[in-house]
């Protein structure tokens, strides 16, 4: 069994993508309101990983779809959390795997991977704070 400690150390809005930190790392986009400038967030639409977040959201090929999903008066979002690279498939596999958000049309019904723990924390609004993920091969 491995565990992952994920820390989600932000919030973005879509308008500010280019701040987005340069590490490697899973990202969650959510769609949401803003509320006296905090993000209240209302779904994970996708859950992705890069090896550079900033450069992943500056023409990611998904965004008009995410950008569809968007209620009245609301705003799209993301939260990250560094991954080494490495681990990087592992851990968006175990992400999408539990979650199965709306967009993600892939590594919702596998998990090839050992036993995976995941551990959160931070600005991951609607994330399971804890969950295992078994093998799950087809």
């Amino acid at each position: 069994m491995k565990t992952f400690n994920l820390h989600f150390d932000g919030s973005w809005s879509d308008s500010i993508r280019e701040e987005l930190p340069e590490y490697s790392g899973v990202y969650l986009v959510y769609r949401g309101n803003l509320d006296h400038g905090s993000f209240l967030c209302r779904e994970i639409l996708y859950i992705g990983q890069a090896e550079n977040i900033r450069l992943r959201h500056t023409e990611h090929e998904k965004r008009e779809l995410f950008m569809a999903e968007l209620r009245p008066s609301e705003v799209l979002f993301y939260s990250c959390a560094p991954v080494a690279k490495a681990d990087l498939d592992r851990v968006e596999n175990a992400l999408v795997f539990e979650m199965h958000p709306k967009l993600n049309d892939k590594l919702t019904e596998t998990f090839p991977y050992d036993s995976t723990t995941v551990v959160s924390d931070g600005q991951c609004s609607l994330l399971k704070k804890q969950f295992t993920v078994e093998r799950k091969d087809k």
